[in-house]
């Protein structure tokens, strides 16, 4: 399989050898299905994208935020479907024996550059609501940026009320909207970088495809009215039906959802799947439901409730 989609985007698809005749058709029919090579600019690299690799995070975050990215530690780890900053330090100079080691500290404002710096979000008050990591982190898992604090409330004492603040969260929205597109910007400045999210997009993320009923072809009805043609839509979602026990036809005005939940209920019974069914419909649609029971299935025998005011 993977090497059919392979070949598929790869445009050097040739197929089975001739002896193997049903997977070769199969194989065709693979091809047909599957989607086209994508290439970087139809691609959205969003902030937070799973098929991006871990390390851009990384990079993205130490060369935009730190005054010197060569000392800053930035690890990010995705566990359980979220992403969390593990480390979001800096290298700092220190003294041992005599000698200049580097050690792990936490960084302080003085390490950020203007835009690190505006990436912690206050309240009205001025306190912090986001720290940065927890700003980047809420960002990347694509949680909420509200602003909120808590008042007293006005008649239990022992329970507070919280209260929006929509000017400080609009304000951390607009910095996220800056911070998607910066990174947006920062993938597409690397060729390295374009071509490993182009090549891993189309491995893992373009494989799939809606899924197409072809159910028709397998389905006879040989009661039926010779003059009416089933529609192949009506064919699939008859024959659906009655391989799957359930269904819900979604579909348009006029579609001929009448006569397919008709042959649904005939087939099963010409099929000694069910003995009798029951059909429930408006009471204003019970008439027009008897007339198309008797034109589509002449010799069925079918006790219609008619409702008269």
């Amino acid at each position: 399989m993977q090497s059919l989609i392979k070949q598929k985007q790869e445009g050097t698809f040739i197929g089975f050898p001739k002896p193997h005749l049903d997977l070769n058709q199969t194989a065709l029919a693979l091809k047909e299905a599957f989607h086209s090579y994508l290439y970087y600019e139809d691609i959205e690299t969003s902030f937070g994208a799973k098929f991006v690799p871990i390390k851009y995070y990384e990079d993205f975050i130490k060369e935009s935020f730190f005054n010197d990215p060569t000392k800053a530690i930035v690890k990010v780890s995705f566990l359980n479907g979220a992403y969390s900053l593990e480390k979001f330090k800096i290298l700092r100079e220190d003294f041992n024996d005599g000698e200049i080691v580097l050690k792990e500290v936490e960084a302080s404002n003085y390490d950020f550059n203007e835009v690190g710096l505006s990436l912690e979000i206050l309240r009205e008050d001025t306190s912090t609501m986001f720290a940065k990591e927890s700003f980047i982190e809420n960002v990347l898992n694509g949680k909420s940026l509200e602003v909120y604090h808590f008042e007293p409330h006005p008649h239990e004492k022992d329970k507070k009320i919280k209260v929006s603040e929509s000017i400080s969260t609009k304000i951390a929205l607009e910095k996220a909207e800056i911070l998607k597109e910066s990174f947006s910007n920062f993938c597409f400045s690397s060729k390295e970088r374009r071509e490993t999210i182009e090549k891993i997009y189309n491995e893992t993320i373009n494989v799939f495809t809606h899924k197409r009923f072809n159910y028709g072809n397998f389905l006879e009805t040989p009661h039926l009215n010779k003059e009416i043609t089933l529609m192949t839509h009506q064919k699939n979602a008859a024959f659906k039906a009655i391989s799957k026990n359930s269904l819900l036809l979604d579909h348009q005005v006029g579609a001929g959802k009448t006569l397919a939940g008709i042959a649904i209920v005939m087939e099963q019974i010409r099929m000694s799947l069910i003995k009798k069914a029951l059909i429930l419909v408006p009471n204003h649609l019970s008439v027009q439901w008897g007339e198309e029971f008797k034109r589509a299935y002449p010799n069925a025998n079918i006790l219609n409730g008619e409702w008269k005011m």
